[in-house]
């Protein structure tokens, strides 16, 4: 009984045995001849097949992106699509005689507040028909602000909100202290101009009030009158979240007579409004000089002023 157990095992094992010997002997047989196809360029290596690789461009393609990414222009009105521009139709206040005469309004779209015009300031300026209507084509939709002027009437300021400017800056809720010098650059006190919304569909209404005047007698150090001096002012528009600006369409200067007065008319209210004087023999005081004179411009009303020059060295 033994031996035939034993006799089986050693037969399977026999079995065994050749199976493994011919499995081999073909392996070794095939090895000699196995060559890889030829690989096209592009295609994966044997060794990466089957696991999943990054994408990458040419060396010629990543470089062309950067050059255009270099020569990419900054985005402009120009570059918003048509499709969103629209018209901004408005008046002047009622209050504002008809006809209007010398009329302009000027607005300006909040930086980044466009599509396709981020950090952009964009500007856009039309002429007041004399019944005191006009029109602003092709304005992207956003927020931002409008001033108005025409003769003897000029828009109403709104109160400076430091919250609102510090944040349409920044681009981000500002923190506490941001807020704080804010006001400190400003003051609560400042006025700024109106805000405005392009989408709105109904037509704007500009809130105006008077415009008001400055009248600048000009001395020798004797107390003469001097004729010929030029007085200069400086009205300044205040914008949400940028530097202030000129008021623009006047050029804001007159020259004195023999009487040594020269007035300015149109100007916008404003609580202190900086002037000077300049001729071509006199100069103004080193005090003055050094701190530019001013004056408070209230509606309606004509504020008068003296200034005295010195002999120009």
């Amino acid at each position: 009984m033994f031996r035939r157990i034993s006799a089986v095992v050693i037969a399977f094992a026999v079995i065994v045995a050749l199976v493994w010997r011919c499995t081999g002997d073909e392996k070794a047989t095939a090895a000699p001849h196995a060559t890889p196809p030829p690989l096209d360029r592009g295609e994966p290596s044997p060794a990466s097949a089957g696991i999943a690789q990054p994408d990458r461009l040419p060396a010629e393609r990543v470089e062309t992106i950067r050059e255009e990414s270099r020569e990419a222009p900054r985005a402009t009105a120009e570059t918003v699509p048509s499709s969103t521009l629209g018209t901004l139709r408005g008046r002047l206040g009622d209050a504002v005689p008809r006809p209007v005469q010398d009329g302009h309004v000027w607005v300006k779209l909040d930086r980044g507040e466009t599509e396709g015009a981020e950090q952009v300031d964009l500007d856009f300026e039309a002429l007041v028909s004399a019944d005191g209507t006009f029109e602003l084509a092709e304005l992207p939709p956003g927020h931002g602000q409008i001033i108005a002027l025409c003769r003897g009437w000029v828009s109403r300021r709104t109160p400076f909100d430091a919250i609102e400017a510090v944040t349409r800056r920044l681009g981000r809720e500002p923190t506490m202290g941001e807020i704080e010098q804010a006001f400190q650059e400003e003051g609560p006190e400042t006025l700024e101009a109106q805000r405005i919304v392009v989408s709105a569909r109904d037509a704007l209404v500009v809130a105006m009030e008077r415009t008001g005047a400055v009248e600048v007698t000009v001395r020798k150090q004797d107390g003469a009158p001097l004729a010929g001096a030029v007085v200069s002012a400086s009205p300044e528009v205040h914008w949400i979240g940028a530097e202030a600006t000129v008021f623009p369409w006047r050029d804001w200067k007159a020259t004195t007579g023999a009487g040594g007065r020269a007035r300015i008319d149109d100007l916008p209210p404003d609580e202190s409004l900086v002037f000077d004087a300049r001729h071509d023999s006199f100069r103004m005081t080193r005090a003055d000089r050094d701190r530019t004179p001013s004056v408070m411009i209230i509606s309606g009303m004509t504020a008068r002023r003296e200034l005295v020059l010195e002999p120009a060295d």
